[in-house]
């Protein structure tokens, strides 16, 4: 996660040129990219320059602890944005409940805005996207899982997603904000596709 001075998250909806950032993972790195700079590459087990830069940062309210990347990364990121960024990932000690209207005690979560996984289906990106002047990709959505064959709008029912390994509990729905609106291979911001993500949403509850 990326935090401000003050350490306190940010993400697209303050800095919305991170969308031009590429993140892969191989071979034991996080490898960051951006055009117009050098790779950054961070491993992903814990260094032992961490042991001393353990602090403490805010997400949505939840104070957490994070263990902080370095000068480098923060370097990296600052030029790559504009904007004095420091990065941190998750502290082995840390714990974070999600919000309990939504599940049990003891269920946690990371740096996520509020849940550990994002689902999303097929059928209603294209739905939305024959609603639109300008098609946008999956992209913009950020999901952890994507499902096809189901119809649009179909998971607004769903309880639960099952696999033969794995069941993820739907507990609600996501509340979408404005980083769908930033293209991810500019980093600019528009009106859409979320002025027309709104109407369909309206309507579909309408049963129109």
């Amino acid at each position: 996660m990326l935090v401000t001075s003050d350490a306190k998250f940010a993400s697209q909806r303050t800095v919305p040129r991170l969308a031009r950032v590429r993140t892969a993972i191989a071979h034991g790195e996080l490898r960051l990219q951006v055009q117009g700079q050098a790779d950054l590459l961070l491993p992903l087990a814990h260094p032992a320059h961490h042991a001393h830069a353990r602090r403490q940062v805010e997400v949505w309210g939840d104070a957490c602890w994070a263990l902080d990347e370095g000068d480098a990364a923060a370097a990296w990121f600052t030029a790559a944005t504009g904007q004095p960024l420091r990065m941190v990932r998750v502290a082995d000690e840390m714990r974070r409940q999600v919000d309990p209207r939504f599940a049990a005690t003891g269920v946690e979560t990371g740096f996520a805005d509020g849940f550990p996984v994002l689902v999303i289906n097929e059928a209603s990106l294209a739905e939305l996207n024959r609603a639109l002047r300008e098609p946008v990709t999956m992209q913009r959505f950020r999901p952890n899982v994507v499902l096809s064959g189901a119809a649009a709008w179909a998971e607004d029912a769903w309880r639960q997603v099952r696999t033969s390994t794995v069941a993820l509990a739907l507990v609600k729905p996501c509340a979408r904000c404005s980083i769908v609106n930033v293209d991810p291979d500019t980093g600019l911001a528009g009106a859409e596709p979320l002025r027309t993500l709104g109407a369909c949403r309206t309507n579909v509850r309408k049963g129109s």
